[in-house]
């Protein structure tokens, strides 16, 4: 057990050492462990050498020598998930300080971590057969008017990030500019692609443009997001 306890320290110290490479210091708490018994304990992160609002983060804790040690945090609450990992749930972006505590409440280890929004998800249209969404820059995307027909609901994703949380669509806009027609607006509550939109785009021909605008989504946070709009150009 001693040997494991071992091994695990000093992979979290490396991982600790990267991350604190990775991440300088934002605060002047932010103190390499307080100074305090240096290398007799570390705290790392499973996924990500930040912490994000919102989500469950998952820290590994190892304390060389010590049985009886509790976790205190700057903010947030923890849940223990086995003898040497935590869940941290944060409230607020900016610094979180994880501290170790003796049995006597003494504290004998500290590590701060920097505190970020979690990254704004992007929509996208959901069709019978294929997917597709903009980039960032608002580029229109080139659509057949058969495939626009198919669109089923809006959903979301996040790219390039390692936790998984769940959105959803709540509503969102759709407005035809069609050649020779008046603009049409229409709104939608939800997710779903409406039978009024679907109507709008058998109209449709080459070179009319479909955006869906103002999309607005909710994470399992509770937070509501404005997302980049879709913008669809007839081919």
């Amino acid at each position: 057990m001693k040997t494991k306890l071992t091994l695990l320290l000093a992979c979290l110290l490396i991982t600790a050492v990267a991350a604190a490479q990775n991440n300088p210091p934002q605060t002047s708490s932010d103190v390499a462990n307080l100074n305090l018994e240096y290398g007799s304990a570390a705290i790392a992160p499973v996924k990500m050498n930040v912490l994000y609002v919102g989500v469950i983060n998952p820290l590994q804790i190892a304390a060389n020598g010590i049985d009886n040690f509790d976790v205190k945090v700057s903010q947030g609450t923890i849940i223990w998930q086995g003898k040497n990992i935590i869940h941290l749930r944060v409230d607020n972006p900016g610094e979180c300080i994880v501290s170790l505590v003796d049995k006597s409440g003494k504290e004998f280890f500290r590590q701060s971590f920097r505190v970020k929004r979690v990254p704004d998800p992007n929509a996208l249209v959901k069709f019978s057969d294929i997917s597709a969404r903009t980039n960032s820059m608002g580029e229109k995307l080139k659509i057949s008017k058969e495939n626009l027909i198919n669109a089923k609901t809006l959903e979301v994703v996040m790219k390039n990030f390692d936790y998984e949380i769940e959105w959803r669509v709540t509503r969102f806009k759709m407005t035809a500019i069609r050649k020779n027609k008046d603009i049409v607006e229409l709104e939608s509550e939800s997710n779903m692609i409406t039978t009024e939109m679907k109507s709008i785009f058998e109209t449709v021909n080459k070179g009319d443009k479909i955006y869906f605008e103002y999309i607005r989504a909710m994470g399992e946070d509770g937070t509501i997001r404005s997302l980049q709009p879709i913008n669809f150009e007839i081919e």
